[in-house]
C-alpha cells in the first residue's frame, strides 16, 4: 500500500512535457490535476499491456495503431 493510505494506482504520461501523474482512480488525481494547471492535452497510460492515450480537450481515448 502506498505511504499516503491509498490504494495501488495507474501511472500516466503527458505527452507534451513527460510530467507523470496517478489515475483518477487514486485519491490525489495528479494527471488531472497537471491538466488543469497546464492544459497538457493527451496522456498515455504507463501500464504493461495498455497503449491508449486520452485526449482531455475531446474527451476520448486515442486507440494506439
Amino acid at each position: 500500500m502506498p505511504e499516503d493510505g491509498g490504494h495501488g494506482v495507474h501511472l500516466r504520461l503527458c505527452r507534451t512535457c513527460g510530467h507523470v501523474g496517478c489515475c483518477d482512480d487514486s485519491k490525489n488525481r495528479h494527471a488531472t490535476k497537471h491538466y488543469d494547471a497546464t492544459k497538457h492535452p493527451i496522456i498515455t497510460s504507463l501500464e504493461p499491456g495498455e497503449s491508449w492515450s486520452w485526449c482531455y480537450i475531446d474527451e476520448a481515448i486515442i486507440e494506439a495503431v
